[in-house]
């Protein structure tokens, strides 16, 4: 993949980072992916963009949410406590490579994941090959039903219809299961509040992560037993503040960010965070948290 040219968008929202790569600009992924059938997506989303990450206290958080009102809408899938919740397998080889890649700061990541959203869990899974490229999130994601994860996971061919658009990514995201021997290793739940801009076409998000929780992976099919949760924390960072454990702030857009973002930013002194839910979760199981 080339890499991207190098803009210097928002430097508060980076801390002062010198300069930072700019991702594509991209006709698609501006909104989530479409089923053809019941069985199969019509489309895939492509994702190029920045994910900043900001730990929150929960009376702070909400006074971000009122700074950024003017310039959001909720997001429509996202409008009920019960919608808000993501359910996310995470794949790893059996050494916990990803996780390890993470650990040592690798300029180039790569994660492998299938998300469920909603209590109890929904009817569509979405697969995502993600990709971190020093700050820039690539992401490719298409959607089967969850009765298909066991088929795609254990290698066999899925047995819906798959649309042409989903078809390369579907391979790719098989191709990288195969090439790295990646196995399911940690389900990672959390309450998502999202939050997309008011203006039409722009690629600019804002959401808040609360209630990070996590349990091991047993096996290639969708299943979490609900008694097996276990709290996500990491020394300071999630303990608990003013009667309440902390959440992540995460602001997304693809080239520049808006003014307001950068804004917001300056006005709580906002100091960036590099942060993986996965990576948390999978150090805690593996006891080195």
């Amino acid at each position: 993949m080339a890499q991207p040219s190098i803009v210097h968008p928002g430097s508060a929202l980076f801390d002062g980072a010198e300069a930072l790569a700019k991702p594509a600009e991209s006709s698609v992924g501006r909104s989530p992916p479409k089923l053809a059938t019941a069985a199969a997506p019509r489309i895939r989303t492509v994702f190029e963009r920045f994910e900043l990450k900001y730990w929150l206290t929960e009376p702070l958080a909400r006074r971000v949410l009122a700074f950024a009102a003017p310039y959001l809408k909720r997001d429509p899938y996202s409008t009920t406590w019960d919608s808000q919740r993501n359910t996310t397998l995470y794949l790893d080889t059996r050494g916990f490579q990803f996780c390890e890649n993470h650990v040592n700061l690798s300029p180039d990541r790569t994660k492998l994941r299938i998300r469920v959203y909603g209590i109890p869990l929904g009817k569509i899974a979405f697969f995502e090959v993600k990709r971190k490229v020093r700050v820039i999130t690539l992401k490719e994601r298409f959607a089967l039903p969850v009765p298909q994860v066991a088929n795609v996971l254990a290698r066999r061919p899925v047995t819906c219809e798959v649309s042409k658009e989903a078809a390369p990514t579907l391979s790719d995201f098989v191709f990288q299961m195969c090439l790295h021997r990646a196995v399911p290793k940690v389900y990672v739940a959390c309450h998502r509040e999202a939050f997309e801009s008011l203006i039409p076409g722009e690629d600019v998000r804002l959401t808040v992560d609360r209630n990070l929780v996590y349990q091991p992976a047993h096996s290639v099919n969708f299943e979490v037993d609900d008694r097996a949760w276990r709290d996500i924390h990491e020394g300071d960072d999630t303990r608990p503040a003013f009667g309440y454990r902390r959440c992540m702030l995460e602001l997304k857009f693809n080239g520049s960010p808006p003014r307001w973002m950068t804004e917001l930013v300056r006005h709580f002194n906002l100091q960036r965070e590099a942060y993986s839910k996965y990576t948390t979760a999978a150090l805690q199981l593996r006891g080195r948290i």
